[in-house]
């Protein structure tokens, strides 16, 4: 990415345009200072901003998600304040990375596992001040599977996943929140039936599996201390295999509940042993015009004093998005609202919730963006309401393919700037042979939408006679337009095209 562009490359083109005009060579040149032809302009941050996860302590919170801004994937971060808004909008960066996998408060500072590109899992810590650890390997081989995190008692516990090999069984190792090593258990398998485990929660006391098998009526749901003694181990009853791509679980000791999202949305309360009560209530009946994107279909749910907070998001066949949010209370009616609609298609959502601060996140695809996926917050109230949705990751607009050309009292530059709004501009500028501004501001020459650009890909061409600049492109068809060297105005209104 250019934050701005710099001046010595068009120097040099004019030079040589202006060289053939009054014999100079590029020995005669003087180099100029650089200079930004355009100031840098804060937008929603380039690349793909996707997966995110969120962890709160009620005054403090932090965004964790995937970031293709650089190119490559990385893992970037945000803290927000007990309003919503983004201390860090530039993102922390914490390692280039593939995922990341879990994030906790550990009581001191926020603890963030994350998937690096050489497989291995490690860990950095974020400080309340914003500032961000090293990254360390989490002491497990890289065949370890992370299964959760928990920052109870005021110290993170990882648990990772051995999957079971050749004739190894299943085996849990359960980290420190330095990534070391305290504790090591396979899990028992009484039928020799059950596969790895589904969906797998680490809460402030124990872990919670559930486990299926080939020609098995119902998961076997598991609970296993930290120190890897058995606590229950029971048939779920729950009437569909715990899946967690599309399931989240939240809750411990009072007891546990399920939202599954299928695409339509419901949750399942669970007793404290993780066996299904057989009561169920629908969040989000399913809906025929449901694009039904498994891939991207992830819920949220979080257990807050005496009932759960759930969020999850859907993307319809008509191009209409929409983030919903739930309050299911121990007893009573759950009361569902839907807090932001898009136009587009969403990619993720996560909440966390702490002594009465709930955030909520969505990556989405926003169709009147200029940008890719973009990550925005939201803060949860009673009812459920929200805030407005807020950009929570920024980067300066993408300006790149600059052309130059020489006229009668200096060089015009033209360039392409991605948004701040909805479009892709094509700008210029006058610059004064002293290296001035000769326009206060740039001058749009076009703008394309997202899609014009993705689909021709335009790119300026400046020539000049002198006394006007001809600035041109191609976008499916030929096009130009004309600007004064002198006064700076424009002498087509709109862009022409060029022939008979």
């Amino acid at each position: 990415m250019l934050d701005s562009i710099r001046l010595l490359a068009t120097l040099a083109a004019a030079a040589l345009l202006a060289g053939r005009a009054d014999g100079s060579t590029l020995t005669d040149v003087v180099r100029a200072p650089e200079l930004p032809i355009s100031a840098p302009q804060l937008a929603a941050a380039a690349g793909d901003q996707v997966s995110p996860l969120m962890a709160t302590n009620g005054d403090l919170s932090l965004a964790v998600w995937h970031d293709t801004r650089q190119g490559g994937g990385v893992i970037y971060a945000t803290r927000l304040d007990r309003d919503g808004h983004p201390l860090d909008p530039l993102g922390l960066v914490l390692d280039v990375g593939l995922a990341a996998e879990g994030v906790v408060w550990n009581g001191a500072a926020f603890t963030v596992v994350f998937q690096s590109f050489s497989g291995l899992s490690e860990l950095v810590n974020v400080g309340t001040d914003g500032r961000v650890s090293s990254p360390k390997p989490l002491g497990v081989p890289s065949s370890d599977q992370f299964a959760g995190i928990s920052g109870g008692g005021g110290s993170a516990r990882i648990v990772v996943l051995q999957p079971p090999m050749d004739l190894l069984p299943l085996s849990v190792s359960v980290l420190d929140g330095n990534g070391n090593r305290v504790a090591a258990f396979a899990p028992p398998n009484p039928v020799d039936l059950f596969d790895e485990p589904d969906l797998v929660s680490v809460s402030d006391s124990e872990i919670i599996m559930f486990r299926s098998g080939p020609g098995v009526r119902t998961s076997l749901v598991q609970r296993f201390g930290f120190d890897g003694r058995l606590l229950s181990s029971s048939e779920s009853q729950l009437p569909f295999r715990a899946d967690p791509q599309q399931c989240a679980i939240a809750g411990s000791g009072s007891g546990y509940a399920i939202v599954r999202q299928s695409p339509g949305v419901a949750v399942y309360k669970l007793t404290t042993e993780g066996v299904w009560i057989g009561d169920n209530a629908t969040l989000l009946p399913e809906s025929a015009n449901d694009a039904n994107l498994v891939c991207c279909y992830h819920p949220s749910i979080e257990r807050v004093s005496d009932r759960y907070l759930v969020a999850w998001h859907t993307t319809l066949t008509n191009g209409h998005a929409y983030t919903y949010a739930s309050e299911v209370p121990d007893s009573g009616p759950a009361s569902t609202t839907r807090i932001a609609e898009w136009t587009g298609n969403t990619r993720g959502v996560a909440l966390a919730s702490s002594a009465g601060h709930t955030e909520v996140v969505t990556a989405v695809l926003r169709l009147d963006s200029s940008t890719s996926s973009d990550l925005l917050g939201q803060q949860l109230t009673a009812g459920p309401a929200a805030t407005t949705p807020e950009v929570l990751a920024l980067s300066a607009s993408l300006q790149s393919s600059e052309a130059a050309a020489s006229g009668v009292n200096g060089f015009l530059v033209a360039w392409t700037e991605t948004g701040p709004d909805g479009f892709i501009h094509m700008l210029v500028r006058r610059i004064s042979p002293n290296g001035s501004y000769a326009d206060t501001n740039p001058l749009e020459a076009a703008r394309f939408t997202l899609n014009e650009y993705n689909q021709f890909h335009p790119l300026p061409r400046v020539t000049s006679n002198g006394d006007t600049y001809l600035v041109t492109w191609l976008a499916g068809r030929f096009q130009g337009r004309r600007l004064d060297a002198v006064t700076g105005q424009w002498l087509d209104a709109q862009p022409f095209l060029p022939g008979p």
